[in-house]
């Protein structure tokens, strides 16, 4: 486990911090993989009946680390991104997010995979793949326009604009706003859930997602194979350049 992956349980709920707060939560290969682990531990340990994925009240993910990024030269099966989010897709507990700040790229495509998400007032969720010269990830090719519907997704994927927490819930990408404490809310919400009978959770939660499970596994691993080829172009170098040049 990294330091910037931090887990603690409480009553049922096994919290998943983001905890690299200096970079926004900027997640690198080594975070990827400390979120697996930790989602695998919470899938067979029998005492998590929930998992709560968070950041502070200040900024939840604000996406990949472009510069720890610019060294994937894979994504295979074994690659941490892609351990990642097949760990994710897969996932059979109850799996909530609490999000303040921003929530960009994988920020965003990591909530379509969980059950219930709160936001604060003032975070701000964006898509900015084609900006990058980069595609879809984490099955929100799929899953998004499942999620809010294609026009919208449309929107969200190719203009790459960024958006609030009042839109998010307006569009149904999230499930609730509210104006402070977003960790300590998710929380409840979570410990409430860990309250339910386990099974019938595991059970619903399954059959919720059943109807769109495979295509959503296809999406990922589709995704992923045209997200390096793009990596290594050159409109994606440019757009990287031209980024931290800004920066």
């Amino acid at each position: 486990m990294t330091e910037f992956v931090t887990t603690a349980l409480e009553d049922g709920v096994l919290v998943v911090k983001l905890a690299r707060a200096d970079k926004k939560n900027a997640l690198t290969q080594a975070m990827y993989s400390a979120l697996t682990d930790a989602l695998s531990q919470a899938e067979s340990d029998l005492a998590v009946k929930a998992v709560l994925l968070q950041g502070n009240d200040q900024v939840f993910c604000a996406g990949n680390d472009l510069e720890d990024f610019l060294s994937l030269k894979d994504l295979g099966q074994d690659s941490p991104i892609l351990r990642f989010l097949t760990t994710l897709v897969r996932f059979k507990k109850p799996l909530l997010a609490a999000v303040a700040g921003p929530a960009v790229g994988i920020g965003t495509t990591v909530l379509l995979h969980c059950d219930l998400v709160v936001a604060q007032q003032g975070a701000r969720f964006q898509l900015p793949f084609v900006a990058l010269g980069l595609c879809a990830e984490a099955g929100s090719s799929v899953l998004l326009a499942q999620r809010v519907g294609q026009a919208k997704a449309n929107e969200w994927l190719l203009t790459g604009k960024a958006y609030s927490s009042e839109e998010a819930l307006a569009q149904g990408l999230i499930n609730q706003v509210v104006e402070k404490d977003v960790c300590a809310t998710g929380l409840a919400m979570a410990k409430q859930l860990a309250q339910l009978p386990s099974d019938a959770l595991v059970t619903t939660k399954a059959l919720i997602r059943a109807p769109f499970q495979a295509e959503a596994e296809k999406a990922i691993f589709d995704e992923a194979r045209e997200f390096v080829r793009l990596l290594q172009g050159d409109e994606c170098k440019g757009a990287i350049r031209a980024f931290f040049s800004r920066r």
